[in-house]
């Protein structure tokens, strides 16, 4: 296996994963049964909408195979953990994205491979000769995601300052990791590369702007509070492409199917700030303060 399957990948997943654990508290998982109406519309938007939305782009655009699975591979993962970063700047229910993010994280578990086992067949013949055990997929699945988040839930438990002092430089780590995991997927397809990418750049920036906005459309025919659309959206639009990238490279063992994840990892966060600013107009709440709108955006870890 490509040493960055065996080393980095897992690391950066892992560390990703960790820092979102030292952001949570049992209480964000308790705060969906507080919240019922605006965590089942999230859990419809992330975990049917999406999925649907990328089926959608390929049987009716049909971008190359690698490009279209690997569409599919991200749709079925969950939010990024940058969605509740992006959620506060543009003054929504950070609580709500949080939680969000926390439960979709630990249900991905289960729903990775079960969804993206019964839509993959949809797509075409890509995934002729490949398997994805459900079982073994759950438990690798546990080890790069529910283990971490679990571990830095308990750093912060015992030690609340000391998980305060290192999250922002694990997740700087997480960034960097994930910059060098984008750079190894592209030149491990590197005879291909720039076909990829062209195709890759234009369907991954249709997924992210289709999917956000049927994320406002969704938040507004469900009649939710103009703060949890907020967080609806940008849960929704912000994925977590390194996991998707995991299961592309190490469970699937198809690095060609990791580049659409790849670049929708480096283009979801302007792509998104953008949409934000445009529909800003159109929806209330979905205009940051003037005093962060400088404010770095961590587009790695959250991808």
């Amino acid at each position: 296996m490509n040493p960055i399957v065996e080393i980095v990948l897992p690391i950066a997943l892992g560390f990703i994963m960790f820092s979102l654990g030292l952001s949570l508290t049992p209480a964000d998982f308790a705060r969906v049964f507080q919240q019922r109406r605006a965590f089942w519309v999230g859990a419809l938007g992330q975990m049917l909408m999406l999925p649907l939305l990328a089926l959608g782009i390929a049987r009716l655009f049909a971008p190359p195979p690698e490009v279209a699975l690997g569409l599919l591979v991200l749709a079925v993962c969950p939010g990024g953990v940058t969605s509740a970063f992006m959620t506060s700047l543009f003054r929504g229910n950070t609580a709500l994205s949080i939680s969000m993010t926390a439960v979709f994280s630990v249900m991905s578990v289960a729903t990775v491979p079960l969804v993206l086992g019964g839509l993959a067949n949809l797509v075409g013949d890509g995934l002729t000769g490949l398997r994805l055990p459900v079982g073994e997929t759950m438990r690798t699945l546990l080890g790069v995601t529910l283990i971490p988040v679990a571990l830095g839930m308990s750093v912060r438990a015992v030690g609340p300052r000391m998980a305060g002092r290192i999250e922002r430089p694990t997740r700087i780590t997480a960034t960097l990791l994930f910059a060098a995991l984008v750079v190894g997927a592209i030149l491990s397809q590197k005879q291909d590369v720039l076909p990829f990418l062209r195709a890759a750049g234009v369907f991954t920036a249709g997924l992210n702007v289709a999917t956000l906005l049927a994320a406002l459309g969704l938040g507004a025919l469900a009649g939710l509070h103009s703060r949890d659309r907020v967080a609806l959206f940008f849960e929704c639009g912000m994925q977590n492409a390194p996991l998707a990238m995991f299961v592309a490279i190490a469970l699937l063992e198809r690095p060609d199917l990791s580049i659409a994840p790849a670049t929708y990892g480096i283009l979801q966060a302007p792509l998104t700030l953008l949409v934000a600013a445009l529909a800003s107009r159109l929806v209330a709440g979905l205009r940051p303060p003037k005093a962060v709108l400088g404010a770095a955006v961590p587009i790695g870890s959250g991808s």
